[in-house]
């Protein structure tokens, strides 16, 4: 799959992803660092992501705080 606008493999080039856990020692929590670097001739393809990262990282906090 090519990806759909604005992320396709034509629009985002040399994607990099790094997703971190560090632990909270004082609460007993995690903090989850997630970062992404491109390039792309358009900035849509940042608020593209952001929306799927915020989404991502609020089913993960969901799924954890029920375990």
């Amino acid at each position: 799959d090519d990806g759909p606008s604005p992320v396709s493999a034509q629009e985002v080039k040399n994607y990099v992803g790094t997703l971190q856990l560090r632990p909270i020692t004082l609460s007993n929590a995690t903090f989850v660092e997630w970062r992404s670097t491109w390039e792309s001739q358009s900035e849509e393809a940042r608020d593209f992501c952001h929306q799927i990262y915020v989404a991502l990282l609020r089913a993960l906090a969901s799924r954890l705080e029920k375990s």
